[in-house]
């Protein structure tokens, strides 16, 4: 049982709150004097940027590790201290627990690396201190999110999460695809967060109250109760934006435009791990009803996605339907409550996928340096003179994705598996055979995962070589660290020390264990038809891709392969159906002010002044009657706006960068006059 302590202010707030609080207000001080300071500065705030986040990492785990093994939580209720215990105060407080505290690590280590890596990958780029300063600003949003202590402070936060990606997706925005990529993005998740606001609305007038440490006991009181079943799946709504499930998925491939190691923070650590871990924190509230459908839709993802990821040639692409897949196994587990199965996974996850999309940067970059860049599988493979360890690290990342022994995948996604397969078997009596369809989805997507993972070794890796001696293997100490760390960190005697072959042994599981996933006993050999999957799939590629080296003939891919390659055609569905809609939607609009409303007034002007307009033109009459009045009036009301933006201009400039700051430090002014006031 927790222990729940009310704080009023961060300096007097117990360790490791306390100090996780000042670590974060450091890092917005970064990032505001980085967007002060813009590109003059830029190699001192990204090297200050990358020294700080070591600090931050290293004194989280001091401070985090012990605390997450004990267990307490606090409350910081910031705006209480103005209204007292008023239930009508608005909630805005901080949380932590053993789920926050390992969440934290996470974000800060996989931070860390990106960070370190971009001091390579970025030192070309003539805007690197705006993309630290984003960077930064990244972290701050993500950490907090994860420290929030209900749903409401939680949202503010999601909000500033999808913000901070649509600048790092659309960071060369001069670039048409970044540009039109980051838009994509942001409207899809404000669909999903308009669905997340509406059932943290219905859960807060149904409940009273949306504080995290309260929910086990509203999913007591409630049990049953449709408006549970109802917040819960509106709030499911947007963990599918912003976790890219099914149908709200298509942005995240786009959202490989922006820069590689930004690319590798929004799939590892912050955008789409937030959908995930809103998925944790709302897990007791999930109930008989909300189960079937979230599992289905993550189940139902993760194999279009793999399909996807198995006929790409743009290796960031494999990647992110890759990633969508591995986020659709995670949504699977908490739609079962088996959390602690989806939580060990989105932690192994973090690293071998952060440590995926860092070695692709260093093939992308390694070619960019002799000509422009290259994404292309089949050209990477021609990359000269790239060294053992790269593809030593290589294989032990694609291995720990595909889930083979002694590596951290297995682990987790056997986790995964068992519970699946324990929730069919004990809710197949009530609910029929068909529940059995979810685990039938994951094991069919073992297969593909293994299939398109070491398609993508052996692609990089032709058994003839055929490299040119014009693109060598490039790397930096910056850029080759954290890709190594990642490759360490995925060998599964990290997470379970002596038996790295039992996820019940590894030292996360002992943390997270909420024994949701054991319902009942397995009932066949989940790890033995695994590996059977696994190793079909690993073969199917192998023949292919290995021994075959069908990469050799560009021919135009079948109807089966279109099928997959364009993700089943949902962008095409979107865009011609959807968005054609809206349009005629529009128009329709735009006919009836033209011709219904414009045509009232020309018919009214016309018997107002009937018989004047009968001796003179009555077209001359109405033309005056909409130009004079009508459009008089409405310019006469834009004419004011206008004048009163030229006034606004001189104090606001259009500069992003500096209306940034100035509404961060509004946002400390305002903290530092309450201090001061309420005698803190």
């Amino acid at each position: 049982m927790n222990t729940l302590r009310e704080i009023t202010f961060f300096p007097i707030l117990p360790q490791p709150l306390g100090l996780l609080i000042s670590l974060v207000f450091i890092t917005l001080l970064i990032s505001i004097a980085g967007f002060a300071l813009g590109n003059k500065l830029k190699k001192i705030t990204s090297i200050l940027s990358v020294i700080f986040s070591a600090i931050s990492l290293c004194l989280s785990l001091f401070a985090l590790l012990p605390f997450a093994a004990t267990v307490p939580a606090f409350r910081f209720n910031w705006l209480g201290m103005i209204s007292g215990n008023d239930i009508h105060s608005p909630p805005f407080s901080l949380y932590l627990d053993t789920q926050g505290s390992l969440m934290l690590i996470i974000v800060l280590a996989v931070a860390f690396l990106v960070r370190l890596y971009s001091l390579g990958y970025m030192s070309q780029d003539p805007k690197q201190g705006r993309y630290f300063a984003f960077i930064d600003l990244f972290t701050v949003a993500m950490a907090m999110l994860v420290l929030s202590g209900n749903l409401f402070t939680l949202f503010i936060f999601w909000e500033l999460v999808g913000l901070c990606s649509y600048f790092l997706v659309g960071f060369w925005h001069k670039e048409k695809t970044p540009a039109v990529a980051s838009q994509k993005a942001i409207i899809l998740n404000r669909i999903g967060d308009a669905l997340f606001l509406a059932g943290i609305m219905v859960a807060f007038v149904a409940f009273g109250n949306s504080e995290f440490v309260h929910l086990s006991e509203i999913a007591t009181r409630f049990r049953g109760s449709e408006w549970l079943t109802i917040s819960v799946l509106l709030m499911f709504g947007g963990v599918m934006g912003k976790s890219a499930q099914f149908p709200l998925q298509v942005w995240l491939p786009d959202a490989m435009a922006g820069p590689t190691p930004a690319s590798a923070l929004i799939h590892a650590a912050t955008m789409v791990a937030a959908g995930i871990f809103l998925l944790l924190r709302i897990s007791p509230l999930v109930d008989w009803y909300s189960t079937p459908v979230i599992a289905m839709v993550g189940a139902s993802t993760t194999l279009l996605a793999a399909f996807s990821a198995s006929t790409q040639w743009d290796i960031k692409k494999v990647l992110a339907y890759s990633t969508i897949s591995q986020l659709g196994l995670m949504v699977a587990a908490s739609g079962i409550r088996a959390t602690d199965a989806a939580f060990f996974h989105l932690a192994t996850h973090a690293f071998f996928k952060c440590g995926l999309f860092l070695a692709a940067g260093i093939l992308i970059h390694s070619w960019k340096t002799n000509t422009q860049g290259e994404n292309d599988l089949r050209n990477l493979s021609r990359l000269s003179s790239v060294p053992l360890y790269f593809k030593v690290i290589l294989f032990i990342l694609l291995a720990s994705l595909s889930g083979l022994p002694l590596f951290s995948g297995f682990l987790s996604k056997e986790n995964i598996l068992h519970a699946a397969v324990n929730w069919a078997s004990s809710r197949s009596p009530q609910l029929g055979i068909w529940v059995w369809t979810m685990p039938a989805l994951l094991f069919f997507t073992t297969a593909l995962t293994a299939y398109y993972s070491f398609r993508m070794f052996f692609l990089l890796n032709p058994r003839q070589s055929e490299k040119s001696s014009d693109n060598h293997f490039h790397s930096g100490w910056q850029m080759a660290i954290p890709v190594l760390l990642c490759g360490l960190i995925s060998i599964a005697f990290f997470w379970s020390f002596p038996n790295p072959l039992d996820a019940e042994d590894a030292w996360f599981t002992h943390l997270v264990k909420q024994n949701y996933s054991n319902e009942s006993a397995t009932v066949f050999p989940v790890v033995s038809l695994s590996l059977i999957m696994t190793s079909l799939g690993i073969s199917v590629a192998g023949y292919f891709f290995w021994f075959r080296k069908i990469i050799s003939v560009r021919t135009a891919p079948g109807a089966i392969s279109k099928l997959f390659y364009y993700h089943f055609f949902l962008d095409f569905f979107y865009e011609n159906f959807i968005v054609r809609i809206f349009f005629m939607i529009s128009n329709a609009y735009n006919w009836v002010d033209k011709k219904l409303v414009d045509g009232f007034f020309k018919a009214t002007a016309a018997l107002l002044f009937g018989a004047f307009a009968m001796r003179t033109n009555i077209s001359a009459m109405t033309k005056w009657w909409d130009e004079k009045i009508l459009d008089g009036a409405i310019n006469a009301v834009a004419g004011r706006v206008t004048s009163a933006g030229r006034g606004l201009r001189a104090i606001q400039p259009a500069q992003m960068q500096l209306w940034l700051i100035i509404t961060i430090a509004a946002m400390l002014l305002l903290v530092s006059a309450l201090i001061y006031f309420t005698g803190i």
